[in-house]
């Protein structure tokens, strides 16, 4: 059934694209969110909420890059688009002091063509930073310091 023989009946690039979403989508919930008080925190421990996060954490972004290695029609990526989007707006650290490189060469760009300028040129800076000496492979600290830091 997972041979490649069977692309018809599973498409790899749109089964990332799902789970990328899922996982962006995910970290925009509102028990991420800086506000909430330590008691609703332990009620998300305890109901199971934050069981995804390491996961969404550690693979949104390479989930993301695998389902742009497939998709050949722009109009796949609106739903994608509008996740990235919703995830900018949500988590990222306006505060933030440290170096964002946003140097993109054309294979980036011509890469994530097909979505707005704003979320192009923050994957631009993910992918910079995700690929730079700077990034340990630690799963919170490192990969989320462009966004809020979560409790």
């Amino acid at each position: 059934m997972f041979e490649r023989s069977t692309e018809s009946y599973l498409c790899l690039a749109q089964a990332n694209q799902n789970l990328a979403e899922t996982c962006i989508l995910y970290l925009t919930y509102s028990y991420f969110d800086l506000d909430i008080t330590d008691e609703e925190i332990d009620d998300h421990i305890i109901s199971g909420n934050y069981m995804f996060q390491s996961f969404a954490v550690s693979q949104w972004y390479p989930l993301l890059e695998q389902c742009f290695s497939g998709i050949k029609a722009v109009s796949d990526f609106g739903g994608l688009d509008s996740c990235i989007q919703n995830l900018i707006h949500e988590r990222v650290n306006l505060a933030y002091e440290g170096d964002l490189k946003c140097d993109a060469d054309k294979n980036t760009l011509a890469k994530f063509k097909g979505l707005s300028p704003e979320v192009q040129k923050i994957l631009v800076i993910v992918k910079n930073f995700w690929y730079s000496s700077a990034h340990d492979g630690s799963l919170v600290e490192g990969k989320t310091r462009l966004y809020k830091k979560w409790r």
